[in-house]
Order: structure tokens, then sequence, then C-alpha cells
């Protein structure tokens, strides 16, 4: 968008609480002096102009996790309040949403039916690709972190038949992908 000259700066004297980002939010490597975009929030997907035109992953957890973040829980909390906090989180968001989806949800987006989604990394910038007006969030309250592994069982007779582990696509030793205290780990 900023490409094609669609984005106006950000006036920061509009947005009060950019002193109160977390230190990785108040200089992202995608918009170092936020001057095309700040951080976005889960709270924002419970905005009521987006009724209908909204969907989350087909996945309990992922739904419950960003309840947990919207409240300021970890995604991993026990806590019977916090649980049943996010639950009555999840029960009013429902009534916003369009449906729970996963990859399906692109072609809509894709299209403009669907203004906002919480998608699978890939699934979104499949989507981003096919259309210059999407962009993606990393919204500040935090969010999953997952990594993809490839594996060689032990007992496999065709070991060699697979890729090359030294082919897969490893960031380097000296570029970590976008990490800071806010990201939960599963384990």
């Amino acid at each position: 968008m900023l490409g094609f000259g669609l984005l106006a700066p950000l006036r920061h004297q509009w947005l009060g609480n950019l002193d109160r980002l977390d230190r990785p939010f108040q200089s992202p490597s995608w918009d170092p002096q936020l001057r095309w975009s700040a951080p976005s929030a889960w709270a924002d997907l419970w905005d009521e102009r987006l009724r209908g035109r909204l969907t989350m992953l087909d996945d309990p957890g992922e739904v419950l996790g960003v309840c947990f973040k919207k409240l300021g829980c970890s995604l991993n909390s026990t806590n019977p309040a916090e649980l049943g906090r996010a639950q009555r989180e999840a029960v009013v968001h429902k009534r916003l949403l369009r449906a729970y989806l996963n990859a399906e949800v692109r072609d809509q987006l894709v299209a403009g039916d669907v203004l906002a989604a919480q998608l699978w990394a890939t699934t979104a910038q499949q989507a981003i690709d096919a259309s210059p007006d999407l962009a993606f969030a990393y919204p500040a309250e935090g969010f999953a972190l997952y990594a993809d592994n490839a594996v060689v069982l032990r007992e496999s007779r065709r070991q060699g038949a697979g890729p090359p582990l030294h082919r897969l696509p490893v960031a380097p030793s000296g570029r970590r992908r976008h990490r800071d205290r806010h990201q939960d780990r599963y384990g």
C-alpha cells in the first residue's frame, strides 16, 4: 500500500499511547519510526464495524488464546478465573463472526468479503501476495509462536528420500524472526 502511495503518515499526536508500547513495538523492523503504521491489538477484533466480516481460526485453543491475550493473560493460563473470563470473551465475540475458518478464508479476504481474520502465517502471506491491499499485523498483546520442524524417522528405510535438511528454510543465525516477551510458547 505504501508503494502505491495509498498511505498517509500517522499523526503521532493523535496516538497518545505510542510511548507506552513495549520496546519491540516502539521501533519494529517493518516501520522503525512508526511513520506509516502502529501495532494492532486483539481487542480491535471486537469492533462492531467488523460484524459479519470477521473470521477466526477453526481451532478452539487459538480462539481462546486470543481471548487470553486480549485480557492480558498468558496463553497457557490454567487459572479458573482467567479461563472463565476468556470463555465469556469468546461467547461475546462469536456474535461478530462470519465463521470459524482456516485456509478457506484466504479467497474471501482477497475478494474483500472478509475485512479481518485470525490466520496462520502461510495463509496470510498467500492472501497478501494475491492482493496488495492486504496487510499483516502482530497484535501488541502478543501471540502464539510456533515452529514447524522437519525430522527423519530412525526406522525409515528411505531416510535419504526426502528433501535434504540443509536446504530447508531456516533463518540465518544472525537474523532471528520477530520475538519478544509477549510471545507465548506452547510446550
